[in-house]
């Protein structure tokens, strides 16, 4: 523009000057050039909605695309999107009897043809339609249209009505220049508009009294408590739901400071620390209380993991209590394991100057001690409290709970008082571990590979444990290392790797050697024979066998889904004796074929063609090939089996511009290389769609046929 005006401003001072000196000028008028913006648009551009009158489902409305400033248009597009959840696109037509119809009176070729509409569904509430138009046949320049006119009219259908209050809105979005565009007469370009002017849609339904719920409360440890709900000062109910419904505007509600059982407000759900909340709009609102703790009953000491404690020899736990309050009557049942321990002795402590009144029920060859405790005067302690004394006689090595349950602390008045119970543990010293397995990396290799060998230790004591573990090949002694403070119960690997530098190897057949794991004895290990663990061998090779893919070799770089696509694929034998194997193609992870070769003598190559049939593979994709020779058995070098050679991209049958999409741009090309052939001066390659060596309706309609397919 800034070109353009300064031309302008210089003839406007030569025809001054000119005028000035009274000189005839040469010619009889002077004409501006005047470049509009291109537009398009949606008409009308506003469709708004009553869900109770007229936008109720089912209901149909058209909409018209509109174009202005075109010049010398031969082929049109439109993509429009739009919330699918809520509407959706039945028909579209072109208004032909128009003569506001830019192609009117004119041949043209629709995709896809009316009232047939390209629609897909992208994702939940996105969809989007596809139309278009094309001369034909191609028409020279000035043959297309040029001003302002109607492309098409699509109508949509009402799927979707909203509740009470709510409104279902979306664009009618024609703005993508990647779908929505125009070609000119004697170009392949797609040309955007300027301007692009979108549609609204909007269906909106009444509203409906205000409201909110107030949800039962829980404390911040979840657990639910009583608590009122208040609304304007009057008492609603306790422990459940409630829903207040009233005009719109603010209003006030209120819960206790305290719940029944003295928990204090905390906070709302809102970060809200008053325990009076003002709401002006809906939702569900909570109360938090704080948690005053949780009593409990447990064995202590909890754990008793002593290696000084033999059989023969005692140990003492308590029952203890913490954070309990009002409490009257106490009863536990302790059971363990009598192979280990057995009962020895009862202790009742004065609790609060009170010894309880108390009922028991011993079965030691069961393994179970029942105790109930009745105190006259209720026992409310913050601290740990003692209440039995139990000891223990130790019968063997080894370990049991001391499991504590069916608890019940109880209030003078019966009613039980939440409490958590802990179990306690006792084990005596044991010592012993082991190797569980060795597995060596692999059961063969060539003189000087690494080998390694994973061993696995246990321990299977109970206390922690440093030893030192050994790998062997046979009798000889592969390597060592040292495991440090292995855990009861535990196991952990380490690896030791093999240098086969110089390990002897037979040619045929190769030597076999035994893979063997040891550990040390540790101090007072009650079992050493499974301190050694034999499995495995390895074999040490020296005849070399290694088949290779030395060359892939594709015929084209890309195809259209459904062509044919040739792949030259070579194979040598790099191994020391003849071969037999499988060569094998593929396209990213799929075969595409398989060819067995047999006895392929040493330093000997052999090429092979596969053919793909791309019909069953997804467009708009890079696919890479590959060459693969199955492994040999001892395969010197796996590394080179494989070789990957380029990609392969699938485009959409009828993709010509290979823009991504079938659509008019596409078709456009099509007419413009219409009847040509090899040597042809239009001949396109790429438009020649069922590969018949000429470009006709046949390729035409293969695009018709896949019209607005696309990535």
């Amino acid at each position: 523009m800034k070109g353009r005006l300064k031309i302008s401003l210089f003839l406007l001072i030569a025809i001054l000057t000119l005028n000035a000196l009274a000189i005839p000028l040469a010619f009889s008028s002077l004409e501006i050039a005047l470049v509009l913006p291109t537009e398009i648009y949606v008409d009308p551009a506003n469709n708004i909605f009553d869900a109770t009158t007229n936008g109720t489902i089912g209901t149909l409305f058209n909409v018209t695309m509109k174009v202005k400033n075109v010049d010398d248009m031969k082929t049109w597009q439109v993509g429009v999107y739009f919330n699918d959840s809520v509407i959706n696109v039945t028909k579209w037509y072109e208004p032909k009897w128009d003569p506001n119809y830019v192609f009117y009176g004119k041949t043209t070729l629709s995709a896809p043809a009316p009232p047939t509409v390209s629609y897909k569904h992208i994702s939940d509430g996105n969809g989007s339609a596809g139309v278009g138009s094309t001369l034909m046949p191609a028409p020279s320049p000035g043959g297309g249209f040029t001003g302002n006119g109607i492309l098409c009219i699509l109508t949509f259908n009402i799927t979707a009505t909203p509740s009470a209050g709510e409104t279902y809105s979306c664009q009618l979005d024609i703005s993508a220049p990647k779908y929505t565009y125009w070609i000119k007469v004697g170009e392949t370009a797609k040309r955007p508009y300027d301007i692009y002017t979108n549609g609204e849609y909007q269906n909106s339904a009444p509203g409906l009294p205000y409201s909110v719920t107030i949800q039962a409360y829980c404390n911040t440890e979840g657990e639910e408590v009583s608590v009122s709900i208040k609304k304007d000062g009057v008492l609603t109910g306790y422990n459940t739901p409630h829903t207040f419904t009233d005009l719109l505007g603010t209003h006030t509600f209120t819960v206790p400071i305290t719940d029944p059982n003295g928990h204090p407000f905390k906070q709302w759900n809102t970060d809200e620390t008053s325990n009076t909340i003002t709401l002006s709009s809906s939702g569900t609102f909570t109360a938090y209380y704080e948690s005053l703790g949780v009593g409990r009953i447990y064995v202590d000491p909890p754990e008793i993991i002593d290696p000084t404690l033999k059989p023969c020899q005692t140990f003492q736990v308590n029952i203890t209590i913490d954070n309990i309050v009002n409490m009257a009557v106490c009863e536990f049942n302790l059971t363990y394991d009598t192979n280990i321990i057995s009962w020895f002795g009862i202790n009742l402590y004065k609790v609060q100057g009170q010894v309880p009144t108390a009922s028991l029920n011993i079965d030691d060859a069961a393994g179970y001690l029942w105790i109930k405790l009745i105190y006259k005067v209720p026992v409310t302690t913050a601290t740990f409290v003692p209440l039995v004394k139990i000891e223990f006689h130790i019968q063997a090595l080894g370990a049991t709970p001391l499991d504590l349950h069916d608890t019940k602390i109880l209030d003078p008045d019966g009613k039980e008082i939440p409490h958590d119970t802990i179990d306690g543990f006792f084990v005596t010293l044991i010592r012993d571990v082991a190797i569980v397995n060795v597995v060596p990396s692999r059961t063969w290799a060539y003189p000087g590979w690494p080998v390694n060998i994973t061993i696995t230790a246990k321990n299977l004591g109970n206390v922690s444990e440093t030893f030192n573990v050994r790998a062997y090949y046979n009798e000889n002694l592969i390597g060592t290392a040292p495991i440090v403070n292995l855990l009861p119960n535990t196991e952990r690997n380490v690896i030791i790797t093999w240098d086969t530098s110089g390990v002897p190897a037979d040619v045929v057949p190769a030597d076999v050697y035994q893979i063997k794991g040891e550990a040390d004895t540790v101090p007072y290990e009650t079992n050493t024979t499974n301190n050694i663990f034999v499995d495995g061998t390895v074999q040490i090779l020296t005849v070399i066998r290694d088949v290779a893919i030395t060359n892939v070799v594709l015929w084209r770089n890309w195809a259209y889904q459904g062509w044919m696509v040739k792949i030259n694929v070579t194979a040598k034998n790099l191994g020391e004796v003849s071969e037999t194997f499988d060569v094998k193609a593929y396209y990213d992870a799929t075969t595409i074929g398989t060819i067995h070769v047999i006895d392929l003598a040493p330093d000997a190559e052999i090429k092979f063609t596969f053919t793909w049939d791309t019909s069953s593979v997804t467009p708009c994709h890079n696919y890479t090939i590959t060459g693969e020779a199955t492994e040999v058995p001892y395969e010197y070098n796996a590394t080179n089996n494989v070789y990957v050679d380029g990609k392969v991209k699938i485009r959409f049958l009828g993709d010509v511009n290979e823009d991504g999409r079938v659509d008019m741009a596409d078709i456009s090309m099509l007419i413009d290389a219409f009847l040509a052939f090899p040597g042809h001066p239009l001949w396109n390659p790429d438009a020649d769609l069922n590969e018949d060596d000429v470009i006709d309706l046949s390729d035409i309609s293969i695009a018709i046929d896949h019209f607005q397919e696309g990535c």
